[in-house]
């Protein structure tokens, strides 16, 4: 082969070589930044690793309601029956403790959370990390609603320390005793509007999508609601009619 021909190849050679070594940098870089913003993601939201683990079975209302019926009933309230809890845990998780919100990319955010859980809901109701803050200082006992207090406190909630939204029973318990204490305070502060049974029940899904300042606004509109209100990705005048007509299948399989 000539001089000038074989300089070339190993040119080629070299050239291809440095391309290939750039091409598997950025692969590399590309590869500890996705593993970063994982380790990142998992760390803020441990319950990650167990829906990456476990079934993502929805379940139907007759199976839902034969696996916890017995706690919904347990932790009713004045306010918040037992068919409306199992409207919640169909609605917001399908009856399936273990499901989470799907990963969504988001080029505008800091590189640590590119690639992250849409919301910091999980749970068979879906609490978001403030919600179960608030929720988990509260408990239900024969349909009462006390708060965390001293342990010589008969009528203080005792280990609340250990709840945890995942645990079925955990989330169903928070969720009555959050709603009720919601409710009574709107029930307390709008004394002039008609709370029936119906319209609590719009206030309580209101409040678990949006939050008591949405509820408010609701109340204040005579419990009227827009077909085009949302709270976030969710049209709320459908999240409540669902709920609602959930709350009927529940209150028949209960019979």
């Amino acid at each position: 082969m000539p001089k000038k021909r074989r300089k070339k190849v190993k040119k080629s050679i070299v050239w291809r070589l440095i391309l290939l070594g750039r091409k598997n940098i950025w692969l590399t870089l590309l590869f500890l930044i996705f593993a970063g913003n994982f380790s990142y993601q998992v760390a803020l939201k441990p319950t990650e690793i167990l829906s990456l683990v476990a079934s993502n079975a929805i379940y139907t209302p007759s199976t839902t309601w034969s696996k916890y019926g017995d706690e919904f009933v347990e932790n009713r309230t004045q306010y918040i029956s037992p068919y409306l809890l199992a409207s919640f845990a169909q609605v917001e998780s399908g009856g399936n403790p273990w499901v989470s919100p799907g990963w969504v990319f988001n080029w505008r955010r800091p590189i640590h959370r590119i690639y992250a859980p849409a919301s910091s809901s999980v749970g068979l109701m879906q609490f978001t990390e403030g919600t179960y803050q608030r929720a988990r200082k509260l408990c239900v006992h024969k349909g009462q609603v006390f708060e965390d207090g001293p342990w010589y406190d008969f009528k203080s909630c005792w280990g609340n320390f250990l709840y945890h939204r995942v645990w079925p029973g955990h989330a169903i318990e928070m969720t009555s005793a959050y709603l009720h204490r919601s409710v009574e305070s709107l029930v307390r502060r709008f004394p002039q509007y008609n709370f029936s049974s119906e319209n609590v029940r719009k206030v309580a899904a209101v409040t678990h999508l949006c939050g008591i300042g949405v509820a408010k606004r609701v109340i204040r509109q005579r419990f009227k609601i827009t077909s085009d209100q949302t709270c976030g990705s969710h049209n709320l005048s459908r999240y409540v009619d669902k709920i609602s007509r959930l709350s009927k299948t529940f209150r028949r399989l209960h019979k």
